[in-house]
């Protein structure tokens, strides 16, 4: 009889430790600025280093908003449409053609559904002009959870 209790017990906590460790995860969301404005958003996007075909890209309009940090990030989201989007290759590639010339918020990791698989999101502000450069952006988006690395953003040098 005490055998049985103690293994109840046990249960119970484990399913407290396994419910905490499921609520501390925390989705972290980075904004970085880009610092070229570009002809087209195109690029390779990886979590943690490899292709992850579920991670997605999503553009929206008026990216300054994430300039104004008196603006919490869900009002922030309130005064942007979502402009475009696209899925990744198997190579983990995209390309987002013919935006008007402009300031966006190009969001990558999230697929649209505030975190996916464990990936943080990241939010790249990027100028879009017919006269840019013609970078692709390389991004990596880091798991949750885990301090280092971080999510990064750089001109693909690989063609």
């Amino acid at each position: 009889m005490y055998r049985k209790h103690v293994l109840i017990v046990v249960l119970i906590w484990l399913g407290i430790l396994c419910f905490a460790s499921i609520a501390l995860a925390v989705v972290e969301h980075e904004t970085v600025r880009y610092e070229r404005p570009v002809r087209t958003i195109c690029g390779k996007l990886t979590g943690f280093g490899n292709v992850v075909p579920t991670l997605g890209v999503q553009v929206f309009d008026n990216g300054q908003v994430w300039l104004d940090d008196s603006i919490v990030p869900f009002e922030k989201k309130k005064k942007q449409n979502l402009v475009a989007s696209a899925e990744l290759n198997d190579k983990g590639e995209f390309k987002i053609k013919h935006l008007p010339k402009g300031f966006y918020e190009v969001e990558f990791g999230n697929g649209g559904n505030g975190g996916n698989g464990g990936y943080n999101v990241l939010s790249v502000l990027v100028d879009v002009d017919p006269k840019g450069a013609k970078d692709r952006l390389c991004v990596d988006v880091s798991l949750e959870s885990v301090p280092s690395p971080r999510s990064s953003v750089r001109r693909c040098t690989e063609k």
